[in-house]
């Protein structure tokens, strides 16, 4: 495959063809050497790198319990446009010269936040909300409660554009299979038929509201994400004031 250095931390990672694709030029850019699937500072300014540059693909992450298949670092990519990315219904929560940050507002049914900005800003800012989810819910058996998604794309003026999908459950209870960027993402994927029969709009809604944060409970993550800013002088302290 074609092999990409993160010369900055000595890493070097390499994309390869998914044979399987889900999505059109589906690719796994994943790390040479071993690592756990773990969104580090370093991976997060990694992969905002080829966001920035590649412009027509778009990359993405499955934390642990967010619907992750393989244990070492890898991230998805695809030049397919997700239907998550076609929604424009925002409601704002901050905005600055280098960063803002909105939520998907109604009728999507679960909290998607978008950040967009400068990468040093959106990379900082993923880290201390992931780090905040990560003490919101400590211990192994609570690994649900802290995981996440992440889709690192562009807006239309080709802007960096991040969206974070917080969850608590990896499969809703009305299908068999694991709920990854894609289904978060508003692409459902199916594995097994009796999925595909499940697989309605209001089953997939309640799928949705199940796996993420209701719309009605943005307050609860909403206090997690300031919990997170508070812990810096960055002005996205400022942030986190409207539910």
């Amino acid at each position: 495959g074609l092999r990409i250095a993160d010369r900055d931390n000595g890493l070097w990672y390499v994309a390869l063809y998914n044979p399987f694709e889900i999505l059109t030029h589906h690719i796994t850019l994943t790390s040479i050497l071993y690592l756990p699937q773990e969104a580090l500072l370093t991976h997060i300014r990694f992969i905002l790198g080829p966001t920035e540059k590649v412009r027509s693909f778009r990359f993405a992450f499955n934390a642990e319990g967010a619907g992750g298949t393989i244990a070492h670092l890898h991230f998805q990519g695809t030049d397919s446009t997700l239907p998550i990315e076609e929604i424009e219904i925002e409601r704002e929560l901050f905005s600055s010269p280098k960063l803002k940050l909105s939520r998907l507002d109604r009728p999507w049914p679960n909290v998607v936040y978008i950040v967009r900005g400068q990468k040093e800003e959106i990379a900082m800012f993923l880290i201390r909300t992931i780090e905040a989810l990560v003490a919101h819910s400590p211990g192994q058996e609570n690994k649900e409660k802290r995981a996440f998604n992440i889709l690192f794309s562009r807006d239309k003026t080709g802007q960096l554009k991040v969206y974070l999908i917080p969850r608590r459950k990896e499969t809703p209870s009305n299908f068999t299979n694991k709920f990854g960027f894609c289904e978060m993402s508003g692409l459902f994927v199916s594995e097994r038929t009796e999925d595909f029969e499940t697989a309605n709009k209001d089953n997939v809604i309640l799928a949705l509201r199940e796996t993420g944060y209701p719309q009605e409970e943005a307050s609860e993550i909403n206090s997690i994400f300031k919990r997170a800013a508070i812990r810096s002088s960055s002005p996205v302290e400022e942030a986190i004031k409207v539910d």
